[in-house]
């Protein structure tokens, strides 16, 4: 079973953090509401970001480099304030920016603070796309 769900991972190129830091398979408590969904999609590289629209830039901070799960978690201006609450996420950062956002999203360590963070940045993100659009 572990080797069919390693292969099934590997033939996924949007799980490459997943497949990086997810070193085992074990049933996780996922209870079901937005924190959970939000983290879910974050460690699963599946927030509708602007990668996941034909490359766009970051809708929030008006960037022109790719909105990807890197730039949201560790780069966007806008989303500093609610950054700050993560210690991992502080500036200076080390230069492997996928093991910073690796650790945050898979350390097994204060799960529920992280995706707190996490829930309150994709709110922010959320609410200044909408914005945008009026």
């Amino acid at each position: 079973v572990e080797r069919e769900w390693s292969e099934e991972i590997s033939g996924k190129s949007t799980l490459w953090l997943y497949r990086e830091y997810k070193r085992e398979m074990k049933e996780e408590d996922y209870e079901g509401g937005e924190k959970d969904r939000i983290w879910f999609r974050a460690r699963t590289n599946c927030l509708w970001l602007g990668d996941r629209r034909r490359g766009e830039g970051c809708v929030i901070c008006g960037k022109r480099e790719l909105e990807d799960l890197l730039h949201f978690v560790l780069d966007c201006g806008e989303l500093e304030e609610e950054r700050r609450e993560a210690f991992e996420l502080q500036r200076p950062r080390v230069e492997q920016r996928q093991t910073v956002v690796g650790e945050f999203l898979f350390g097994k360590e204060e799960r529920g603070r992280k995706s707190k963070i996490l829930m309150k940045m994709w709110r922010k993100r959320r609410q200044i796309d909408r914005r945008g659009k009026e």
